[in-house]
């Protein structure tokens, strides 16, 4: 689905209802008086040009992020690296603004954009090491989290109890950490207790 600002009314209304957007009863009613040739009401048309503007503006959003996404990709290949800092991905922005001639407004729209992609394959690099100490202690469904993992590596989004279940197992995790912590430092202080009993006996 290709979303334009200068679409028609009635391709509006195709590509809301494609998208799942809007009130479907009062679109199918819009299309119906469109089909039989009639005008529509001013405050339809101002219903439909508020929806596809929400449209058009995630559309041109989720394009942004995908060429990011890519660009940093392609990049991480080319350099042969699995990170690249932000100076990095700036300058090479810059070579890219020289090669294609991108305007400036364009340039700062898309460093913006490639920081929130930067940020994001970072949030998901630290997720797929959490879920790794996770089954390593043996906290949590192995399956479930695997199936996290795949859908974290495809791209693909994480549902809200998926997100809850890890927050949850995160939480279990951190207290073993401590408890842990709290025993070894029990035991090193046993340890030094016994040693300076024997040192004076």
């Amino acid at each position: 689905m290709i979303v334009r600002e200068e679409d028609s009314p009635i391709q509006m209304i195709l590509k809301l209802q494609e998208a799942r957007t809007g009130e479907p009863q009062r679109l199918e009613s819009i299309k119906k008086t469109l089909n039989s040739g009639r005008e529509i009401a001013d405050h339809d048309m101002k219903y439909l040009q508020q929806l596809s503007s929400k449209l058009y503006a995630g559309f041109e959003h989720q394009r942004m992020v995908d060429w990011a996404m890519g660009f940093v990709r392609k990049l991480q290949e080319k350099e042969n690296r699995t990170s690249l800092t932000l100076d990095e991905l700036k300058t090479s922005l810059e070579k890219e603004r020289e090669t294609y001639k991108i305007d400036q407004k364009l340039l700062e729209d898309t460093s913006i954009t490639l920081k929130q992609a930067v940020e994001h394959e970072k949030k998901i690099s630290t997720t797929i090491q959490l879920i790794s100490q996770l089954k390593g202690a043996k906290i949590g469904d192995t399956n479930k989290l695997d199936k996290i993992t795949g859908l974290l590596k495809s791209g693909k989004a994480v549902n809200d109890s998926d997100r809850q279940y890890l927050m949850d197992k995160e939480r279990a995790f951190k207290k073993l950490v401590e408890y842990k912590a709290k025993v070894t430092w029990s035991l090193d202080a046993i340890k030094k207790l016994q040693e300076a009993e024997i040192r004076h006996s």
